[in-house]
Protein backbone atom coordinates (compact mmCIF):
# COMPACT_ATOMS: atom_id res chain seq x y z
CA UNK A 1 0.00 0.00 0.00
CA UNK A 2 2.80 2.38 0.92
CA UNK A 3 4.48 1.59 -2.44
CA UNK A 4 1.26 2.46 -4.32
CA UNK A 5 0.94 5.80 -2.50
CA UNK A 6 4.55 6.65 -3.28
CA UNK A 7 4.04 5.83 -6.95
CA UNK A 8 0.85 7.90 -7.04
CA UNK A 9 2.58 10.90 -5.49
CA UNK A 10 5.47 10.59 -7.99
CA UNK A 11 3.05 10.34 -10.89
CA UNK A 12 1.08 13.37 -9.74
CA UNK A 13 4.30 15.33 -9.29
CA UNK A 14 5.49 14.40 -12.76
CA UNK A 15 2.15 15.37 -14.29
CA UNK A 16 2.22 18.71 -12.48
CA UNK A 17 5.71 19.51 -13.75
CA UNK A 18 4.73 18.45 -17.28
CA UNK A 19 1.67 20.70 -17.14
CA UNK A 20 3.78 23.64 -15.99
CA UNK A 21 6.28 23.08 -18.77
CA UNK A 22 3.58 22.91 -21.40
CA UNK A 23 1.92 26.04 -20.05
CA UNK A 24 5.14 28.05 -20.26
CA UNK A 25 4.94 30.67 -23.00
CA UNK A 26 7.21 30.32 -26.01
CA UNK A 27 10.27 32.53 -26.07
CA UNK A 28 9.83 35.95 -27.64
CA UNK A 29 10.74 35.33 -31.26
CA UNK A 30 9.92 38.80 -32.57
CA UNK A 31 13.61 39.46 -33.37
CA UNK A 32 13.68 36.27 -35.46
CA UNK A 33 10.40 37.29 -37.14
CA UNK A 34 11.99 40.62 -38.06
CA UNK A 35 15.20 38.95 -39.27
CA UNK A 36 13.34 36.46 -41.47
CA UNK A 37 11.03 39.08 -42.99
CA UNK A 38 7.77 37.98 -41.36
CA UNK A 39 7.02 41.50 -40.16
CA UNK A 40 7.17 42.83 -43.72
CA UNK A 41 3.73 41.29 -44.30
CA UNK A 42 2.37 40.65 -40.79
CA UNK A 43 1.82 42.63 -37.59
CA UNK A 44 1.27 41.13 -34.16
CA UNK A 45 -2.11 42.84 -33.77
CA UNK A 46 -3.98 45.99 -34.76
CA UNK A 47 -2.29 48.03 -32.02
CA UNK A 48 1.26 47.18 -33.10
CA UNK A 49 2.74 47.62 -36.52
CA UNK A 50 0.59 50.46 -37.82
CA UNK A 51 -2.44 48.53 -39.00
CA UNK A 52 -3.01 45.57 -41.28
CA UNK A 53 -0.30 44.78 -43.73
CA UNK A 54 -0.91 42.14 -46.40
CA UNK A 55 -1.04 39.08 -44.13
CA UNK A 56 -3.23 38.24 -41.15
CA UNK A 57 -2.37 39.56 -37.71
CA UNK A 58 -0.42 37.01 -35.69
CA UNK A 59 -3.07 37.11 -32.95
CA UNK A 60 -5.66 36.07 -35.55
CA UNK A 61 -3.45 33.15 -36.56
CA UNK A 62 -3.23 32.16 -32.88
CA UNK A 63 -7.03 32.29 -32.55
CA UNK A 64 -7.63 30.24 -35.69
CA UNK A 65 -5.33 27.42 -34.61
CA UNK A 66 -6.05 27.47 -30.85
CA UNK A 67 -6.49 23.99 -29.44
CA UNK A 68 -5.40 22.15 -32.59
CA UNK A 69 -2.88 19.46 -31.71
CA UNK A 70 -0.93 19.68 -34.99
CA UNK A 71 -1.02 23.48 -35.26
CA UNK A 72 2.73 24.07 -34.92
CA UNK A 73 3.57 21.51 -37.59
CA UNK A 74 0.78 22.64 -39.93
CA UNK A 75 1.53 26.35 -39.75
CA UNK A 76 5.32 25.85 -39.80
CA UNK A 77 4.94 23.89 -43.04
CA UNK A 78 2.91 26.78 -44.49
CA UNK A 79 5.57 29.26 -43.39
CA UNK A 80 8.18 27.35 -45.37
CA UNK A 81 6.12 26.20 -48.36
CA UNK A 82 3.60 29.02 -48.68
CA UNK A 83 -0.17 28.86 -49.05
CA UNK A 84 -3.03 30.77 -50.62
CA UNK A 85 -6.70 31.34 -50.02
CA UNK A 86 -6.68 30.42 -46.32
CA UNK A 87 -7.54 33.92 -45.09
CA UNK A 88 -9.96 35.16 -47.76
CA UNK A 89 -12.72 35.44 -45.15
CA UNK A 90 -10.50 37.94 -43.31
CA UNK A 91 -9.92 40.03 -46.42
CA UNK A 92 -6.41 38.69 -47.03
CA UNK A 93 -6.01 38.29 -50.78
CA UNK A 94 -2.23 38.00 -51.05
CA UNK A 95 -0.87 34.43 -50.92
CA UNK A 96 1.72 33.44 -48.34
CA UNK A 97 4.98 33.09 -50.29
CA UNK A 98 7.48 30.29 -49.86
CA UNK A 99 10.17 31.15 -47.33
CA UNK A 100 13.16 28.92 -48.09
CA UNK A 101 15.39 31.14 -45.92
CA UNK A 102 13.46 29.96 -42.83
CA UNK A 103 14.69 26.61 -41.51
CA UNK A 104 12.24 24.02 -40.19
CA UNK A 105 13.48 24.65 -36.64
CA UNK A 106 13.07 28.42 -37.03
CA UNK A 107 9.58 27.99 -38.50
CA UNK A 108 8.55 25.85 -35.54
CA UNK A 109 9.99 28.38 -33.07
CA UNK A 110 8.23 31.26 -34.82
CA UNK A 111 4.91 29.43 -34.97
CA UNK A 112 5.11 28.35 -31.31
CA UNK A 113 5.61 32.01 -30.42
CA UNK A 114 2.77 33.18 -32.70
CA UNK A 115 0.35 30.59 -31.34
CA UNK A 116 1.14 31.74 -27.80
CA UNK A 117 0.10 35.34 -28.51
CA UNK A 118 -3.15 36.66 -27.04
Amino acid sequence: MRQLKRQSVCLLGALSVTGMLQAAPAADEEPLALKRGCMNCHAIDAASGGGRKVGPYFVDVAKRYAGQSQAVETVAERVQSGSKGLWLNQGVRVPMPRNPQVTKEEAQRLVAWILGLK
